[in-house]
């Protein structure tokens, strides 16, 4: 039980935030659904809006929505904190806490409770009933789930009628204990990979191994991989002996990931004083990690969401809220417009709501928004896709002024105007000239390759600068 206190402690420390004080007063972002702690959305195929409601004392549940937000129902979901919810075959399944993964097949409308105790017991005991789940995954068939309070990592075969467990013993390290009360804080401490063999700094007086099992805020199957993310390590799973091996030892919460163009992108959650970690760590097809560039200027690591589409990658950041970019971190757009603020000084810049789901839809984006129970501003949001395009294109649409040239875009055609002879140069995100075209009148320039690109239009007395977005 004093483990599970520790954990609750931990949460609340990595979610908590100050009071409300203001809101955009031009908005982009429209609130969909007020819920206290709001945690975790989704939207089903045919289009039905699910949200959860996380309440530290169990109090929570799940919402649902069939007419897209306009009316809300709570669910028969056990009344439990909710954190990720997943597809897998025919269902829809509910990440929750005291083992609990709530099942649904039918879009949300009614739920079965299902529970993975059975794993676990001999390694939780009674603390089973207050432990949570942050991490799921499906992998070959398999759906996988990730214990947060030392259950370690189990699995089922049948949509979670029953569970077994991988392997406990190749989760566990060592922890100095000198260096513990930094150590979940800012990934300080000593920490080592339990070994047999290890003896001396890491028993007890009965000569027992003092012994932690590392919380799992992740699971991802990627190219053909399953791995799992801790406060401490990045493991990988060894499907024929369903023990993991440790392939990092710098995790540092990496708790959100999103794939784009095959490329995993992950994101650690948990304040970075120094600023010395990557931004959003990078894993590609060959196994070459890398990085992206932060938003210039934030310093700001705690990245509580992340998702993509076709197009954009959208981040979600614990204090400075929300960006996109259409070139993997080569630019980031700023997002906030009409999200609520929360701020204990007013002078200073604002400091936004912990962004938890990011959700791209055909038409919107969708955004579940946590405050602590009781503070005000969480919710369900949405943006249009046009206000997106908007964000992108504030520049993009030059209709001519008297004489001055005109500049828009349709599809990867650059349509330009100008009443006598003007010069149109291109340039792209790393500065490079990639066009420089003279106009005479009317012009079309394909431009075959996607991307942000900026612009000169000038005709000696008239010019227009900026920049522009080709899809």
């Amino acid at each position: 039980m004093k483990k599970h206190y520790l954990n609750l402690a931990l949460r609340t420390l990595l979610l908590g935030g100050a009071f409300l004080m203001q809101q955009q007063a031009s908005a982009q972002w429209t609130l969909v659904k007020d819920q206290d702690a709001t945690y975790a959305a989704d939207v089903t195929p045919s289009g039905n809006l699910l949200i959860s409601d996380y309440q530290f004392d169990g109090s929570g549940g799940i919402y649902l929505s069939t007419d897209k937000g306009s009316t809300w129902n709570k669910t028969e979901a056990f009344d439990f904190c909710y954190s990720k919810f997943l597809h897998f075959d025919k269902y829809i399944f509910a990440a929750g806490q005291g083992t609990c993964i709530a099942r649904s097949e039918d879009e949300g409308k009614t739920w079965k409770n299902m529970f993975y105790s059975e794993a676990v017991n001999d390694v939780l005991g009674s603390n089973a009933q207050q432990t949570v789940a942050y991490a799921m995954a499906v992998h070959k068939g398999k759906l996988f789930v990730g214990d947060f309070c030392g259950g370690g990592i189990v699995y089922t075969e049948d949509f979670g009628e029953t569970w077994k467990k991988t392997d406990l013993a190749s989760l566990q390290y060592e922890l100095d204990e000198k260096k513990k009360e930094t150590s979940h804080i800012v990934g300080l401490a000593d920490v080592r990979p339990h070994a047999e063999e290890s003896t001396g700094d890491g028993e007890e007086g009965d000569g027992k191994k003092n012994l932690m099992t590392e919380n799992i805020y992740q699971l991802v199957s990627y190219n053909g991989h399953l791995y799992a993310f801790g406060i401490y390590f990045v493991f990988e799973l060894d499907e024929a002996t369903m023990k993991w091996n440790i392939i990092r030892n710098d995790s540092n919460f990496m708790a959100v990931s999103t794939q784009f163009k095959n490329k995993l992108i992950l994101g650690r959650s948990v304040m970075n004083e120094t600023f010395n970690s990557p931004f959003l760590v990078t894993l590609d097809e060959n196994g070459e990690w890398g990085e992206l560039n932060r938003p210039e200027g934030k310093r700001d690591n705690n990245v509580r969401a992340l998702a993509c589409d076709d197009h954009n990658i959208y981040a979600g950041m614990q204090m400075t809220g929300m960006y996109f970019t259409p070139n993997e971190g080569e630019s980031w757009y700023e997002l906030f417009e009409g999200l609520p603020t929360m701020q204990s000084n007013p002078d200073m810049d604002p400091i936004f709501l912990s962004p938890m789901t990011i959700i791209p839809t055909e038409d919107c984006i969708y955004l579940a928004l946590y405050n602590n129970p009781g503070g005000n501003g969480s919710g369900l949001y949405k943006i249009n896709r046009s206000d997106l395009d908007n964000k992108l294109s504030g520049i993009e649409a030059h209709p001519a002024e008297g004489n001055a040239p005109s500049l828009t875009i349709d599809g990867h055609k650059v349509n330009v105007k100008a009443e006598g002879a003007a010069v149109l140069t291109l340039w792209d995100t790393a500065g490079r000239c990639v066009a420089r075209q003279a106009v005479n009148g009317q012009e079309s320039i394909n431009v075959d390759q996607a991307g942000v690109y900026t612009f000169h239009l000038g005709t000696g007395q008239n010019a227009k600068t900026g920049k522009f977005v080709i899809k």
